[in-house]
């Protein structure tokens, strides 16, 4: 006799936050495949437009994200001239992270594009729903520490 289980993945706010996350990857990687980008690469090249400087380990913990992954999108965006690893000064065991002209420039290119992929994702929702459904998804990251 097969009993029925009390719990469905439909129902779950886990499964519905990572078939959404799915989908939003899905729709950035065919944005960013021309490009010779994936959504993780975008990413890590947009943090260190902003951050300059950063470490490694800093990076990967900013975007949660293993040291072994990183170092991987590293090697793939410095082989693209995107990114470069520069000896620390102060401590020769850290290199020091930084995007280099080729790398602000396409992500000043992709920028406005970005932000219209970014329009047609999250369009549905108000501003006011944008951001409650933000800060509602970082009390729960926060939450999980």
């Amino acid at each position: 006799m097969i009993i029925a289980m009390p719990y469905r993945l439909e129902d779950s706010l886990g499964f519905a936050i990572h078939r959404t996350d799915m989908r939003f990857k899905l729709l950035g990687a065919q944005f960013l495949r021309p490009h010779g980008l994936t959504p993780e690469q975008f990413g890590v090249l947009a943090t260190l437009c902003n951050r300059d400087g950063m470490s490694q380990r800093e990076l990967a913990d900013h975007l949660v994200k293993d040291r072994p992954n990183i170092t991987r999108m590293l090697d793939k965006l410095q082989q693209k001239g995107l990114v470069e690893r520069c000896p620390d000064p102060a401590d020769r065991r850290i290199y020091r992270l930084h995007a280099t002209t080729e790398g602000h420039d396409l992500m000043q290119q992709l920028v406005p594009s970005v932000l219209k992929l970014r329009e047609q994702m999250f369009g549905v929702l108000s501003p006011a729903e944008q951001k409650t459904l933000r800060d509602l998804l970082d009390r729960l990251f926060d939450s999980m520490e």
